[in-house]
């Protein structure tokens, strides 16, 4: 995960090794995800370009977030990738269905992916299963998973928000891990 990650990649070993180290224990700690589901995701969504990826502790977080609401690192890493790569190819679609202009939908996925997908997620919250399911196969969303991923950031967005917190606080702090090991 290091050298995945532009926060952690000039990092020296120790230190990020506890930053992360710290964040997943606090994550597993501080919900029902496990360890070892919250470092696939990161690891599978480390690998997609910069440009496309959360930073190491909005990935750590969404890995324990997805894992919450019933979807595995493989299902949820492909569906976030899926759902990113359809939005920067159909923004205007999605500019359309999100009110927004397709300038804005552009600048949204440009400077922060992960802010456009929950602010997405949000914007479908409340819409019937027809409108939804017409909504989806207008934009080109059909992959099973991305469905989950919409579904699970759009009822819980405050847990996907929480995490997040949890995640950024762990990782700037650093300390958990040692903490961790010192109770054991």
């Amino acid at each position: 995960l290091k050298l995945l990650f532009k926060e952690t990649k000039d990092q020296k070993v120790d230190k990020a090794y506890n930053s992360i180290g710290s964040a997943i224990n606090d994550l597993g700690a501080q919900g029902v995800a496990t360890e070892v589901n919250i470092a696939n995701f990161a690891t599978r969504v480390g690998s997609l370009p910069d440009a496309l990826k959360p930073s190491i502790g909005d990935a750590l977080a969404l890995g324990a977030a997805f894992e919450e609401n019933g979807i595995q690192a493989e299902i949820a890493g492909r569906a976030y990738s899926i759902l990113l790569n359809q939005a920067a190819q159909e923004s205007e679609k999605f500019a359309e269905v999100m009110g927004l202009t397709n300038k804005e939908v552009q600048d949204l996925i440009n400077k922060n992916p992960l802010d456009f997908l929950i602010k997405f997620a949000k914007g479908i919250k409340g819409m019937n299963a027809t409108d939804t399911a017409t909504t989806l196969e207008y934009l080109g969303v059909q992959a099973d998973g991305a469905n989950k991923v919409l579904g699970a950031i759009s009822n819980n967005p405050q847990r996907f928000g929480r995490l997040m917190y949890i995640t950024k606080r762990s990782v700037l702090q650093d300390t958990w891990l040692i903490e961790g090991y010192n109770i054991q």
